[in-house]
């Protein structure tokens, strides 16, 4: 790749093609050999795990800003793993109105990316 100039080698660039069947079947053997050699620490690992999300606040909110005469933040529920945008109408204490509920996207999907795309 060349910007402005500056020529960069990116010997990895080729695993940005999520569609190329090449990639997928080296990410399962990177995935399958990192799985092998860390079996022996998959209790140690599930106890990391738990113990991080219980230090997690589940239905945590973002801090509410003012624009064009909505408070807009972001939430989320407990037990849910996406954030729901919101907005109230000139105060807090208005009805919610829901702008996206990023968990309706991700519902029985594997995973949800950041941008939007669904796996």
């Amino acid at each position: 790749m060349e910007i402005h100039g500056d020529v960069r080698v990116d010997d990895y660039y080729w695993l940005n093609d999520r569609e190329n069947s090449e990639v997928i079947d080296y990410l399962n053997e990177e995935n399958n050999h990192t799985k092998a050699v860390m079996a022996d620490t998959e209790a140690f690992q599930k106890s990391l795990f738990d113990e991080m999300v219980a230090r997690i606040k589940q239905d945590d909110a973002s801090v509410p800003y003012f624009l064009n005469g909505y408070w807009y933040y972001t939430r989320f529920n407990e037990g849910q793993e996406y954030p729901v945008f919101c907005r109230k109408k000139q105060s807090l204490e208005s009805d919610e109105i829901i702008l996206l509920d990023v968990n309706v996207l991700g519902k029985d999907k594997a995973f949800l990316s950041d941008r939007g795309h669904v796996y």
